[in-house]
């Protein structure tokens, strides 16, 4: 995903990092996961637009990692 992301960097809307993460998590399917962003999805509409920081995306990715593992990591 971040390779996607950074491929399209120049694309208008891709360098806001409350967009990247509801992309994200668009693309994020299944039983195993529909709770956990669903309340990604409820604490990005709490943030106001001053708090769309690159710190949201920072976040993202700390509570995904807490939340999943990476099962081709060998």
């Amino acid at each position: 995903m971040e390779e996607y992301l950074l491929l399209n960097d120049n694309v208008p809307g891709f360098n806001s990092p409350k967009k990247k993460v509801m992309l994200t998590t668009t693309l994020m399917q299944g039983p195993e996961v529909v709770e956990w962003t669903r309340g990604i999805r409820a604490w990005l509409l709490q943030l106001t637009p001053a708090q769309n920081t690159k710190d949201i995306w920072t976040e993202f990715l700390t509570e995904f990692d807490e939340h999943f593992q990476d099962s081709q990591r060998h």
